[in-house]
């Protein structure tokens, strides 16, 4: 299990994505896992996400839509 998780949520930041991802994923500490979350972008988002995935398997762990609803408290 790694020592920190970072969770990346996405919703149409493919124009970013690759660069915020590659910045986690060449850093010097090498336990932890990303996971992006894609809230069902409407650009290449989702497609990137699982792009990394594959590629980067140990680290890149969760491409997912999850359609997310807003609670009021």
């Amino acid at each position: 299990m790694p020592a920190i998780s970072i969770i990346v949520p996405v919703y149409n930041m493919s124009s970013s994505l690759a660069r915020s991802v590659d910045s986690l994923l060449n850093q010097s500490f090498a336990d932890f896992e990303a996971i992006l979350v894609d809230d069902g972008s409407k650009d290449d988002s989702g497609a990137l996400c699982d792009a990394y995935a594959l590629r980067d398997s140990l680290r890149a762990a969760l491409s997912i839509t999850v359609g997310i609803v807003p609670v009021s408290l």
